[in-house]
C-alpha cells in the first residue's frame, strides 16, 4: 500500500525529489525485511522450515513483482533522463524501450507461477546488465545499488525454490535444485555481458 502511494505521488502529484526518496525509504525497508525474514529462519531450530512455507515464495514474488512493474512505469515518467543515460552508454532509444517492457511484463510473470522461474532468470539478465553497463561506464557503485538490491531478491527466490516443499517444478533433490540456480546465475551474467556488447556494436 505504501508503495502503491509513493508511485502516485511520484507520477501525479509535485515535489518530486520527496517522493522519490520515500520511494527509497520504502525500498530500503524492504530489504530490511527481506534480511529480517532470512535471520528468523536461520534463528529456528529447524533452519529451513520457515522458508519452505509456500506464502514465503509467493510473497517474494509478489513484493519483486511490485518493484520491476513500478521500475518499467518509472522510467517512463522520467524518459528523457533515461534516454540520455541510454544513449550516452551507447544504446538505442529502442533498446530503453524494450527494456521498460521486459520489466512491467517479467514482473507480471513473476505472479504466474508456471513461468515465475523463467520470469525471474529473464529479469536476472536485465539486473545483470544494468550493473555491466555502470561497470562499463566507469559509474560510481553506488549507480548499481539499485540492480544489485533486485539480484538479491531475485536470488532469494531461487533459493526458497531449490529449498521449498510446495513451490512448483521441483523434480531433483535440494542440492541439485541450487546447482541450477548457480548455473543459471551464470548463464544470465554471460547473456547480459554478451546482449549488452551486441546492443552497443548494433548501434
Amino acid at each position: 500500500m505504501l508503495g502503491a502511494a509513493t508511485f502516485f505521488g511520484l507520477a501525479v502529484l509535485p515535489a518530486t525529489a520527496t517522493w522519490s526518496r520515500a520511494g527509497n525509504i520504502i525500498g530500503d525497508g524492504g530489504n530490511l525485511l527481506l534480511g529480517a525474514l532470512f535471520g528468523a529462519a536461520l534463528g529456528r531450530t529447524r533452519r529451513l522450515d520457515l522458508l519452505r512455507e509456500p506464502a514465503v515464495f509467493d510473497g517474494l514474488c509478489l513484493m519483486t513483482a511490485y518493484i520491476f512493474v513500478t521500475a518499467g512505469f518509472v522510467k517512463a515518467l522520467f524518459m528523457q533522463g533515461m534516454s540520455d543515460f541510454f544513449t550516452q552508454s551507447g544504446y538505442s532509444l529502442g533498446f530503453l524501450k524494450f527494456i521498460m517492457t521486459t520489466e512491467v511484463l517479467g514482473g507480471a510473470a513473476l505472479l504466474i507461477p508456471p513461468v515465475a522461474l523463467a520470469a525471474a532468470a529473464g529479469l536476472s539478465i536485465d539486473m545483470f546488465g544494468a550493473v555491466y553497463t555502470h561497470l562499463h561506464n566507469g559509474d560510481p557503485l553506488n549507480d548499481s545499488t539499485g540492480a544489485i538490491a533486485m539480484l538479491i531478491r531475485l536470488a532469494a527466490i531461487g533459493l526458497v525454490w531449490a529449498i521449498g516443499r510446495s513451490v512448483p517444478v521441483r523434480p531433483a533433490s535440494p542440492r541439485r535444485r541450487m546447482a541450477a540456480v548457480a548455473v543459471t546465475a551464470t548463464l544470465c551474467v554471460i547473456a547480459a555481458v554478451a546482449g549488452g556488447t551486441m546492443m552497443r556494436h548494433l548501434r
